[in-house]
């Protein structure tokens, strides 16, 4: 104690010294060093399954998928050679320009969707329990996910997994029924 007490009094006469050679002359005063930056929130990553995203040229999507068979279908059916899924591809007109509005996937099971969009973007920010869909709203993408599974009538099998992606603008709808 009685060496500890010597050693907090000599650390307030120094600082009490440095806060008025400080006062005299600035200049000499110690730079305290610069705070490190918070660092940057990352940003939600948009949905862009398939490479197809809402905003797309009808150019881009279908370079995105080979597609070498350009038409002017305001909906574009497209499914890949290995059958995994199939998407709906609807535009806002019918010009090489116009662009992707909706977007409408149907995956066969078991492709384990839902615990991929949860793994990205967290629980869903609409998730009624009458509703069949669940929903997630994306305003820094200013896209809206809706996605369903579907049973065998018996309830226990699942026969197939949808997602839609469309602008947040869109108004919600009630869920769609199954095809």
């Amino acid at each position: 104690m009685k060496r500890i007490v010597p050693a907090v009094l000599l650390a307030l006469l120094a600082s009490s010294m440095m806060g008025r050679a400080e006062a005299q002359n600035p200049k000499s005063a110690v730079p305290l060093p610069t705070p490190m930056p918070a660092p940057a929130a990352t940003p939600v990553p948009c949905p862009a399954t398939t490479g197809l995203v809402i905003g797309q040229t009808r150019l881009e999507a279908y370079d995105q998928l080979s597609r070498t068979d350009f038409t002017t279908e305001l909906k574009v059916h497209h499914m890949p050679a290995h059958n995994q899924y199939h998407v709906d591809i609807t535009f806002d007109g019918p010009s090489k320009v116009s662009k992707v509005i909706g977007l409408h996937y149907v995956w066969n099971p078991p492709a384990k969707l839902h615990e991929n969009i949860e793994k990205r973007y967290g629980k869903p920010t609409i998730a009624a329990a009458d509703s069949p869909e669940d929903i997630w709203n994306l305003p820094a993408c200013g896209v809206r996910l809706r996605y369903k599974m579907l049973f065998t009538a018996k309830e226990s099998t699942p026969v197939q997994e949808e997602m839609w992606v469309e602008p947040l603008s869109t108004p919600l709808k009630a869920a769609s029924p199954s095809k």
